[in-house]
């Protein structure tokens, strides 16, 4: 579930890497589609499937002491067999070396506050990512971005909105922890929070997302 990389070199006074190139479209594009044909969110089985591999991807990259630091719908790619991958490490940065590398790119909405530089004392590792995989999950289900962390009061949970209101109370639990501005009330590691999405058993819609996201994907695209 993570991008491969080829290679790695500079150039012209700039660093590229070589990546395969994947067919499908990112999940920014794909949400929005599914919406405008069927004025509705993806359903719960999509969702949960889909952030399954979400976390397996960012979980492989922690082992691995790496952090991604810029997840997103628009980073986040669905193929054409439905499996989802990665993209774009240009903002990831090695845990234990951290410190001494520049600062990443980052997306608001997405990054916590210790992401911005006038945040002081802001640390960052694995618990970073996890806000954003949460804020992902908010614009799964919201179909908009997420506000700026830094314009969250501590008071907020999940900052609650018409369309939010009527989703699946599991996922709504699982943002809301995963998107705590304090590191230490969210989880703690992706594993807790894979665990807790694949725990999630009361889905709608439970047989039909697989044969839209078929069509979609393989007769449109």
């Amino acid at each position: 579930n993570i991008i491969k990389i080829y290679d790695v070199f500079e150039e012209y006074n700039t660093a590229y890497i070589v990546m395969p190139l994947e067919k499908g479209m990112s999940l920014f594009n794909y949400v929005h589609y599914f919406n405008k044909d069927n004025n509705a969110r993806l359903t719960d089985l999509e969702i949960k499937n889909i952030f399954s591999q979400i976390c397996s991807g960012i979980e492989f990259l922690h082992k691995n002491n790496f952090l991604h630091l810029d997840i997103k719908p628009g980073n986040v790619w669905l193929r054409l067999d439905g499996t989802v991958v990665i993209l774009d490490l240009g903002s990831s940065r090695n845990i234990e070396e951290y410190q001494n590398q520049s600062t990443p790119a980052f997306t608001a909405g997405y990054a916590p506050p210790e992401q911005y530089k006038s945040v002081k004392e802001g640390k960052i590792d694995e618990r970073t990512d996890i806000y954003a995989i949460g804020g992902v999950l908010k614009f799964c289900l919201e179909i908009s971005p997420p506000i700026m962390s830094l314009n969250r009061k501590i008071s907020d949970e999940i900052y609650y909105n018409e369309r939010l209101s009527q989703a699946n109370s599991h996922f709504l639990k699982i943002i809301d922890k995963a998107m705590q501005l304090d590191p230490n009330k969210r989880y703690q590691t992706v594993r807790e929070l894979k665990e807790d999405i694949e725990n999630i058993k009361y889905l709608n819609n439970e047989t039909e997302y697989k044969t839209y996201s078929q069509k979609f994907l393989f007769n449109d695209f």
